[in-house]
C-alpha cells in the first residue's frame, strides 16, 4: 500500500461494507474494521460533528460523549471498541453512505499526503493513554461549546484529525494536534 492511501483505504472499507448493506450501521463500522475500529470511529465521529448534523441540538454533544467513551477504551485495551447496543444498531441508509463518499473523496484525496506511518510508537502504550487524554478533552470541549453557534467545529476536526493519525499510527501528527490543541486552549483560558 502506497503510503498516502491510508484514508482512501478508509473510505473504500466503508463504502465496501455500504454497499453491502440496506442500512449501514455503527457496528457495520466496527465490523469492518475490528481492532483498528478507534481511530476511523473517532474520524468519522468528528467528520459528522464538524458537518450540518453537528448543528442539531444535542447531537455534538452526543457525538462527543461516544468519542470519551472510546477514548477510555483505546486508553486500557487493544481490542475493538465496545459500544452498547442501542448504539451499535444507529445507522442510514447504505446508499446515501457510499454517496456521500463519493462526493467527498476528491478532497481526501488533496489531504491524504498529511498522514502516514511516523513515529509510530506515539500510537502505541504507554503514548497511546496520553492520546486518549487528549481526545477525552476535546471532547468534554464539545458539551460547553455545543452551546456557541459553531463553536464545536474545531473540537471535531481535532478530532477527525487524531482518529486518522491513529489509523495510520502517525504519531508526528498526533503530536503536531496536541500542540495546536494546547495553544488554542491557552488562548481560550486567557482571552
Amino acid at each position: 500500500m502506497h503510503k498516502n492511501a491510508l484514508i482512501s483505504d478508509i473510505l473504500d472499507t466503508i463504502e465496501e461494507q455500504a454497499d453491502k448493506e440496506e442500512k449501514f450501521n455503527v457496528g457495520d463500522l466496527l465490523d469492518a474494521f475490528g481492532r483498528r475500529a478507534h481511530g476511523p470511529i473517532i474520524a468519522v465521529l468528528g467528520l459528522v460533528s464538524a458537518s450540518p448534523i453537528g448543528a442539531i441540538p444535542g447531537a455534538s454533544i452526543f457525538l462527543g460523549l461516544l468519542c470519551l467513551i472510546l477514548a477510555g477504551q483505546y486508553a486500557l485495551k487493544d481490542s475493538p471498541p465496545s459500544l452498547p447496543k442501542f448504539i451499535r444498531v444507529c445507522g442510514v441508509d447504505g446508499k446515501r453512505v457510499a454517496s456521500a463518499i463519493e462526493k467527498v473523496r476528491p478532497y481526501v484525496s488533496k489531504l491524504s499526503f498529511l498522514f502516514s506511518e511516523r513515529l509510530t510508537y506515539m500510537t502505541q502504550s504507554p503514548w497511546a493513554i496520553l492520546t486518549a487524554i487528549l481526545i477525552a478533552a476535546f471532547a468534554l470541549s464539545m458539551v460547553p461549546l455545543a452551546l456557541v453557534p459553531g463553536g464545536v467545529f474545531i473540537p471535531s476536526i481535532a478530532l477527525s484529525i487524531i482518529g486518522f493519525a491513529i489509523a495510520a499510527r502517525d504519531g508526528l501528527m498526533l503530536i503536531i494536534t496536541s500542540s495546536i490543541g494546547a495553544i488554542a486552549s491557552a488562548m481560550l483560558w486567557f482571552a
